[in-house]
């Protein structure tokens, strides 16, 4: 449903667009031309062992909410292992990756401002299910790596192997995440 307010909207839960994207689905509920370029937003269902490489944005402020799983976000020199619930943020100048370490994890992605969605649109399929992918082939690495630099992202190091044993929680965590540059903390 569209509402009469500029840049409103309300979507139902099978609304949106849903691409295979890199091994993961992407929902997409909102993206930049539809909020005046203010974030794009995206449902993520991914299976154990996905996640991008390491890697720098230099125009985007990332922020995840997990939904369902267990992934383990490297943000910088820090790693926290998180379930559902958690809100993660990897700003812009600061290398981060996620990896599931679940066998299946759900999460929603919102980077702002918006831009970096165009990457997933254009190295992705329309998905056939609102479920994870079947194995995809690799991409290009040349063209993905042109594509990124063309918006501002590079790629900085492999996916990491996975959390060190005894990884902190989030909430161990929260003071080194703040001073790389998350300076927004909810108050209740």
């Amino acid at each position: 449903m569209q509402s009469s307010a500029a840049g409103s909207f309300v979507l139902s839960p099978k609304s949106g667009r849903a691409i295979w994207s890199h091994g993961v689905l992407m929902h997409f509920k909102a993206v930049g031309e539809g909020v005046g370029g203010r974030f794009w937003l995206a449902e993520v269902s991914a299976a154990k062992g996905s996640g991008p490489p390491m890697h720098v944005h230099s125009n985007e402020d990332e922020l995840w909410y997990v939904l369902g799983g267990e992934v383990s976000f490297f943000i910088g020199d820090d790693v926290a292992t998180v379930g559902p619930g958690s809100v993660v943020c990897g700003p812009r100048d600061v290398p981060h990756t996620y990896k599931v370490e679940s066998p299946t994890a759900r999460l929603f992605g919102l980077a702002t401002p918006a831009g970096f969605e165009h990457f997933f649109r254009e190295s992705s399929r329309p998905a056939e299910t609102l479920t994870v992918p079947p194995q995809m082939s690799s991409p290009d690495m040349a063209s993905v790596d042109a594509e990124l630099g063309r918006l501002g992202t590079r790629i900085v190091g492999p996916l990491p192997a996975g959390a060190p044993r005894g990884a902190g929680r989030l909430e161990a965590r929260i003071e080194a995440l703040l001073r790389r540059g998350c300076t927004q903390t909810p108050t209740y």
